[in-house]
Order: C-alpha cells, then structure tokens, then sequence
C-alpha cells in the first residue's frame, strides 16, 4: 500500500519533473517536498502547513487533494504540539506494552503446560512400557567372572536380572555385580512399569577367567 509520498513522488515523475522544477511551480521548498515524497516526519513541519503542501502540489500533478489527504492521515497524523508522527508506530507501541492481563494470560498458559506434561507422563506411566537402557555390557562381549551391569529405567519401574530383583536410583539409573560362570552366557534385564507392562533386553557374553 503506497504512502501519500510515494504517489506523489510517481505522479511527478509521470510528468517527467525534477524536484526543482515541481519546487519552482508550487513556490514549496525543495526540502520539503522531498521530505514530504519520502515520509520523512523529522524534516516537514506542523500538520497545517504539510495539508497545505499537499494541497497545493495534489493540484499541480492533477491529483485529487481530498483524496491525497485521506491517504497522508491514513499513515500520519500529530501530537499535542501538531508534530506530525507515524499511526503505524503508534498501533505497533501499543502492541508491545506490558499490562496485568498479559501477565495473568501468560500465567495460565504456563500452568496448562506443566499439567498438561504431568498428565503426559503420568499416561505413559499407565499406559505404556517402561524404557529401559543397558550401558554395560554389551552384547557379544568378552568379560571377566564378575561384571557390574548397569542401565537406566524408568523411575516408577522395577528392575530384575536374570529374575533377580535389584535396586536402584531415584532418577532410574542402576548398577549391579553379578558372578557369571565360564562359557557363553545370556544376561537377562527386565524393567517392569507401574501398570506391569515389562521391558526385557537379552545381553549374550562370552565369559572367561
């Protein structure tokens, strides 16, 4: 959507005028006109006078004034002090203004995005199978009589090994020695969930002295 500067700024070129030769038919100054054709609010002065400017050079590119003036109020109008500024920055300050009722919106969603994950977890707890997460040993490995089995769970789950139950962390991590005999060997590893689904992970060794 073009400004009122940029359609007179085309008109003028339409016919073929420098800014000089628009500044000399209108007896406007040049500084403004080209403040006025590039929106530029610092340089134009009081609202009064920019009507007039718009007026009078709306004529000279046979433009329609009143049409013109609806455009530049469309983008502009001015302060207590008829200083023009921009209703465009305007809306968009008072976009970013902080109020009470932002802070409460904001409040409320943070509060239905922790319980809506509380009930995430919980729905998986009841639902779903537990993970379960063997860091040592892995399978097809040589190891020794003794060996410390370790893994991660769930935190609610139970784990067993070789239908042994053992211990672990509050954050579901465990660890756990367990003499195996020579040969090859099968380890197994099982966490169970609160709705008693269960998660079983197989690690085949070959154990020597």
């Amino acid at each position: 959507m073009k400004t009122a500067g940029e359609i007179l700024k085309a008109a003028r070129k339409e016919k073929g005028w420098t800014v000089i030769e628009l500044s000399g038919r209108t007896k406007i100054q040049e500084r403004f006109i080209r403040a006025l054709e590039n929106s530029n609010l610092a340089k134009l002065p009081a609202m009064p006078f920019v009507n007039g400017f718009l007026r009078t050079i709306s004529v000279e590119l046979d433009l329609k004034p009143e049409g013109m003036a609806a455009v530049f109020r469309r983008d502009f109008g001015e302060d207590d002090g008829s200083k023009i500024i921009s209703n465009v920055l305007e809306k968009k300050d008072k976009g970013f203004r902080w109020a009470p009722s932002t802070s409460i919106a904001i409040g409320i969603i943070a509060m239905i995005l922790v319980f809506g994950s509380y009930l995430i977890i919980q729905l998986k707890g009841l639902l779903g199978v537990p993970t379960l997460e063997i860091f040592q040993p892995q399978d097809q490995a040589v190891v020794s009589l003794e060996i410390a089995i370790e893994g991660r769970t769930d935190p609610g789950a139970s784990v067993s090994i070789n239908g042994q139950k053992i211990k672990k962390n509050r954050n579901g991590t465990f660890s756990q020695i367990v003499n195996l005999s020579e040969g090859v060997q099968t380890i197994t590893i099982s966490a169970t969930g609160q709705n008693g689904k269960t998660t079983t992970i197989d690690r085949t060794v070959q154990v020597k002295k």
